[in-house]
């Protein structure tokens, strides 16, 4: 291909992309947007990727039985978080968003401690009214009890994890705001595993352990998210806004039963068929899924 014919392809190729996305490849370069949703598209696929290989591990270290046990008990975690949030996050997004571009800063810092006041106290009533269940429902000598009295430990750590994240990308820290729920804690969670593999080689390990490992792993990430919190959201010394607690709560409250239906069909079949047909069946189910 000569110079011309390279210098009109070049030509034809900038006026394609102006025309698809209304702006020069130098733009896009330029574009803080641009490379946010660049950002975002990788750290999505990275974040699938880990969440695929951590599933993948899983299956090795554990039985079928547990691998079911563990699916089991982590669908009625993920479903028991979504009461948790009340509805927080996708609240929180736009009222801090909005808040941060009209320079309210008393309202944005009130609606940060508001937040994480709210989804600390609902998510520890949740899993202690959970872990009355389990008490009250399986015997001490069910080894399941120990699996889900872990399990849900994991109710208030992944429902700070998600607001938290959250709180990021609202006030503009988008990338930084995917890496503690998207990146980190599943990284975490499998390395671990792999150093927790390799000691208990001649050992199966049991669905408590793995559950433990996890929780290890979302505190972790969970201390990860107070960092960059504390790193990027930077609001004048000035005081909270007075809380709007009753019409915050039921604002944010509209979103949870949508966010209830897109778990709840996610998560519908395993609970199914761990409640009908067993643990082994389960664990074939999700490997299936």
């Amino acid at each position: 291909m000569g110079g011309g014919d390279g210098v009109e392809l070049k030509r034809r190729t900038d006026n394609f992309i102006l025309r698809l996305v209304g702006m020069t490849p130098t733009e896009m370069v330029e574009s803080r947007g641009a490379r946010d949703v660049t950002g975002f598209l990788f750290l999505s696929v990275t974040g699938k990727l880990l969440q695929t290989g951590v599933a993948v591990l899983l299956m090795k270290v554990l039985s079928l039985r547990g691998f079911g046990l563990y699916a089991l008990v982590m669908s009625w975690t993920m479903v028991l978080i979504v009461p948790s949030l009340v509805g927080t996050p996708q609240f929180v997004q736009r009222e801090i968003a909005v808040a941060r571009s009209r320079a309210q800063w008393g309202r944005a810092r009130g609606l940060f401690h508001w937040s994480t006041f709210t989804v600390l106290i609902v998510s520890s009533v949740i899993f202690i009214m959970a872990s009355g269940r389990v008490f009250m429902t399986l015997l001490s000598t069910n080894a399941d009890r120990y699996a889900f009295l872990v399990g849900f430990i994991l109710i208030p750590l992944m429902a700070l994890l998600q607001l938290w994240s959250v709180q990021l990308r609202a006030w503009g820290a988008i990338l930084p705001g995917q890496m503690p729920d998207l990146i980190i804690c599943p990284l975490l969670f499998g390395l671990l595993l792999l150093v927790m593999g390799t000691l208990l080689a001649t050992i199966r390990m049991g669905a408590p352990v793995a559950l433990g490992v996890n929780c290890g792993a979302s505190l972790i990430a969970l201390g990860m998210a107070a960092f960059l919190k504390f790193h990027y959201v930077r609001i004048e010394k000035i005081e909270p806004a007075k809380t709007e607690t009753q019409k915050w709560l039921g604002q944010s409250s509209r979103f949870t039963l949508l966010s209830g239906l897109a778990i709840i069909n996610y998560r519908i079949g395993i609970l199914m068929v761990g409640g009908i047909l067993g643990k082994a069946d389960t664990g074939l189910f999700m490997v299936a899924v």
